[in-house]
């Protein structure tokens, strides 16, 4: 609350006080703007009175203001305003002349220049601070312009902060980053990329899966060549799930056994699927086998094509000599023969032998009986070769037949076998005249049945060398 206001300079120059001047008060009603009734000044230039102060007259130049004197020895200027009554005042606000005044100064004693303003002329008499036209240097912060802009640093804030110091905040003086590096870098000025293996804010992040220990970007950690064996995912931080393994888990499991998972690094099995092998149990049976482990052997597949690696099974059926079961693993039983064994052997093969259960060829006929399946009865023997070896296979069919008895009579046997061995001498010695074209006179001088193992023959001439006929 005052009645009084007195408004003093401390004169710095030749230059004496000019202003204008306006106070306000809050008021309910009507204008808030005080009309002074007294006025005085401590001196008063030519006529430029006191009362232009307080005149309503917002000109600034210098016949308009009110103004002391110019003279050298004074030191203090002033101006009182008497309001008549006691007022609130809201503000006080001065025009000064906008020629040659004594401005641009502020602080204790005017000390200070305002030369850090665009307006030098002007600014803040306590503060210093600017006015609208901001700072002289368009690098510093407004209104004090005594710090730098965010991301300008040193002097006359010419330097300019790391880009990569987070907040564009660096020290004033040094250029050092304040609040740390963006994501990747490190340093004290945060132009350094994270060490090898390392990424991401702070560099704490780690370059654990990249493949062949390459490193990751030092900002996303994105592993550029991909990732190790075992390993997925942009920063290869991600195990691989079941049923996945190898670089980038970019290959699927094997038939492991019950479906288990396999290595997540090579992919192998501690065991396999039936009818699947190999490491990583990603191998069919090879051609032939079936089963768990292939252990198992195809049965006679047709056409020699291999049977279901799984369950054995022949696609195209069985081979003529087996039965037509799915695996063709059941041979047909003696004395058939041909596709699924529908049909019947002759019966007369030598030594009623089965044929053969494929073709149903014997490998020799009984006596009577001839071609490959033994199923055309020979012509009537001619020759003593031909009847001979009629005899001959007659007896020995005997024979064989005769061991296969499971009670034999020693004596038939010793008798059948004494004449088996005459018969066959003669058939021998005859075979022999026939195929070599050799002819004897009289009888023959030594039987070929008497002779020893390995000891050696001749028809004509007994003591000379021939391969024993056996």
């Amino acid at each position: 609350m005052i009645n009084n206001f007195i408004a003093k300079q401390k004169m710095v120059s030749s230059f004496s006080v000019c202003l204008i001047l306006v106070l306000f008060i809050p008021r309910a009603f009507g204008s808030n703007q005080i009309i002074i009734t007294t006025v005085e000044s401590s001196s008063t230039y030519r006529l430029n009175n006191a009362s232009f102060a307080i005149d309503g007259d917002f000109s600034q130049v210098i016949r308009r203001c009110a103004h002391t004197d110019v003279k050298r020895d004074i030191t203090e200027a002033w101006l009182r305003l008497d309001l008549g009554e006691i007022y609130s005042v809201k503000t006080v606000k001065f025009w000064y002349r906008n020629d040659r005044c004594e401005t641009g100064r502020y602080g204790e004693n005017c000390s200070n220049t305002c030369d850090h303003c665009k307006n030098k002329d002007h600014c803040n008499i306590t503060s210093g601070s600017c006015d609208i036209h901001g700072c002289a240097n368009q690098n510093m912060i407004p209104p004090l312009c005594s710090h730098c802009l965010s991301g300008l640093y040193g002097t006359n804030c010419s330097g300019h902060c790391s880009q990569l110091c987070k907040e564009k905040r660096c020290d004033i003086s040094l250029g050092t980053c304040l609040s740390g590096c963006e994501i990747g870098y490190t340093g004290n000025f945060c132009n350094i990329t994270c060490p090898y293996g390392r990424y991401g804010d702070s560099c704490q992040g780690i370059c654990n899966n990249c493949l062949e220990s390459s490193t990751c970007h030092h900002v996303s950690g994105v592993c550029a060549s991909g990732c190790n064996e075992g390993y997925k995912g942009e920063q290869c931080n991600t195990a691989c799930t079941m049923g996945e393994y190898g670089r980038n888990c970019e290959n699927q499991c094997g038939h492991c056994h019950n479906h288990e998972a396999c290595n997540r690094f090579d992919g192998r099995c501690r065991d396999c699927e039936t009818g699947y092998q190999g490491l990583r149990c990603d191998n069919e049976c090879r051609s032939g086998t079936y089963g768990r482990n292939c252990s198992e052997t195809c049965g006679a597949c047709l056409d020699g094509t291999t049977c279901h690696h799984i369950y054995g099974h022949c696609s195209l059926g069985c081979r003529p000599g087996w039965k037509s079961t799915p695996t063709c693993d059941d041979p047909c039983p003696p004395g058939t023969f041909g596709p699924n064994c529908i049909n019947k052997c002759s019966g007369n093969c030598l030594h009623q032998a089965t044929c053969d259960k494929e073709t149903g060829k014997c490998k020799a006929c009984s006596e009577g009986w001839r071609n490959d399946f033994c199923n055309e009865k020979s012509k009537e023997p001619t020759t003593d070769l031909d009847k001979m070896t009629l005899e001959h296979l007659m007896l020995d069919n005997a024979r064989i037949l005769l061991e296969t008895e499971v009670l034999k009579k020693e004596s038939q046997k010793i008798t059948i076998e004494s004449s088996f061995l005459k018969i066959k001498d003669e058939y021998l010695r005859l075979k022999m005249q026939s195929e070599f074209q050799i002819f004897t006179s009289g009888d023959p001088k030594i039987s070929i049945s008497e002779k020893k193992p390995g000891q050696n023959v001749n028809v004509d001439n007994p003591e000379s060398s021939t391969p024993s006929l056996k």
